[in-house]
């Protein structure tokens, strides 16, 4: 019988940042697994010693070449499949001005979009399950 490797097994815990500018949320194309291809929050695992709002801020940084330190805690979402389980720490920002983003690390793309067009990302399927959504009624709030 083989052995379960229970690291694998484990929750990871990551972070992403939503950060909007006007009527625009800044997306990034995810170029690895899970969600390959498929636009989304710009996130990815925390690092050990890190905060939080520490991470989010360098997964931001990391795959939009955008420096984002106003990014503040908002609320938590937990992501499961038979192969994966996250818990993700969104942390959301308002800039006042946009600046282009460019696309680094693991990230095929970054771009601002518009949040009244998200839906057609949705029924495509072309973004993350739940982000639409959450982008939507989260930019209300902050």
């Amino acid at each position: 019988m083989a052995k379960i490797n229970l690291q694998d097994k484990m929750p990871r815990l990551g972070v992403s940042g939503l950060v909007v500018t006007g009527q625009e949320v800044l997306l990034v194309k995810r170029k690895k697994q899970p969600a390959k291809g498929l636009w989304s929050l710009p996130g990815g695992s925390l690092e050990f010693g890190e905060t939080l709002k520490e991470a989010a801020c360098r997964e931001v940084l990391e795959e939009t070449g955008l420096h984002i330190n106003s990014l503040e805690f908002i609320e938590l979402v937990e992501v499961t499949s038979p192969d994966f389980h996250f818990v993700i720490a969104v942390h959301a920002a308002r800039l006042d001005k946009k600046v282009e983003p460019k696309a680094g690390d693991d990230a095929e793309e970054a771009i601002w979009y518009d949040i009244s067009m998200l839906g057609t990302l949705d029924e495509q399927a072309l973004i993350t399950p739940g982000t639409a959504k959450r982008i939507k009624r989260l930019s209300k709030e902050f």
